[in-house]
């Protein structure tokens, strides 16, 4: 499965980094929707997970142009707001919502069960 991780806190990218790098997957990170945008015209994704606060492009934009290129991807939301109505006008934009911090062995398994549902 091809994961690509997008914050703007390069911390969080390199705590996902350790935490997931003995999984089996694919994994490759960006710090802002537009260089995630150039990962998506370069490589097929299965899984895109961003954070909702970043300045280049919020991700709700984000995960609008990752819907409009390629709807079979699963969009996952993982974000330290905790209202996500408030944030997500669009209830089908995001397939999951994690909130932040978001612990290690949670997101392993919401990963295996969106693995899962893919297949």
């Amino acid at each position: 499965m091809n994961i690509l991780f997008v914050d703007d806190e390069r911390f969080i990218l390199n705590a996902t980094e350790r935490n997931l790098r003995d999984s089996e997957w694919d994994i490759d990170y960006a710090l802002s929707g537009p260089e995630a945008l150039v990962k998506l015209s370069e490589k097929p994704y299965d899984v895109v997970i961003t954070d909702m606060s970043m300045p280049a492009m919020k991700g709700d934009r984000l995960l609008q142009e990752v819907r409009e290129q390629d709807a079979s991807i699963t969009r996952v939301i993982l974000s330290g707001h905790a209202n996500q109505s408030i944030e997500m006008g669009d209830p089908e934009l995001a397939h999951r919502w994690l909130d932040k911090p978001c612990d290690p062995e949670y997101l392993f398994q919401v990963l295996q069960e969106i693995e899962a549902e893919r297949k």
